[in-house]
């Protein structure tokens, strides 16, 4: 997107308009988690596929004081998929997304790292995560990589859950072949308690 032919002064601005007048829905996440997971305070939450941090921005404001530490994992790239028009930006929006996410979504409990998630997970301990989202490159070489880089990091008992489950032939693929005792809720969010 070239700002000199958008209607917005900024990228913060564009970025501004985009959360103000988005279809995505946030909420579901927190829902899980109260509902499914074990675990409901002192949390350590992880979502693959940040995006603009929508999801983020609304745990902290809606769920804050159960969460210890939330992590954000997105390389920021842009082309991952050509079947996902979020991924047909160009890659100087990303750069300026990435910052402004850092941005939007400052809290002392939030942590922005900017890399694919197969990269990041092996920095984290075995069971050392309360819930994950997975939210990112819904090809299914991308959804198979990161329930196989992220699974063994969620406690027993903990959340695995992500969505476009009906959106995306990979993701269905993938979570029908890596977790058969999946569940669906809103229809297009899939989720498993680690048994």
């Amino acid at each position: 997107m070239n700002m000199k032919k958008n209607k917005y002064k900024t990228w913060s601005d564009s970025f501004e308009h985009q959360n103000k007048t988005t279809t995505w829905s946030y909420g579901h996440f927190q829902k899980l988690i109260e509902t499914e997971c074990k675990f409901k305070t002192n949390l350590t939450l992880v979502e693959v596929g940040v995006a603009r941090g929508g999801h983020i921005r609304h745990l902290l404001d809606n769920f804050g004081d159960n969460i210890n530490k939330i992590y954000g994992v997105d390389p920021h790239l842009s082309g991952y998929d050509r079947k996902d028009l979020f991924s047909l930006k160009k890659q100087e929006e990303f750069e300026y997304l990435h910052v402004w996410v850092k941005n939007y979504c400052n809290d002392e409990k939030f942590e922005l790292i900017r890399s694919k998630s197969q990269y990041v997970a092996p920095s984290f301990e075995d069971h050392s995560i309360d819930a994950i989202y997975i939210d990112g490159d819904h090809t299914y070489k991308g959804v198979k990589t990161d329930i196989n880089a992220w699974i063994d990091k969620v406690k027993i008992g903990g959340l695995i859950a992500g969505d476009d489950f009906n959106q995306f032939k990979g993701t269905k693929r993938a979570v029908k072949e890596l977790i058969p005792n999946y569940e669906l809720c809103d229809n297009d969010t899939w989720y498993w308690v680690k048994e």
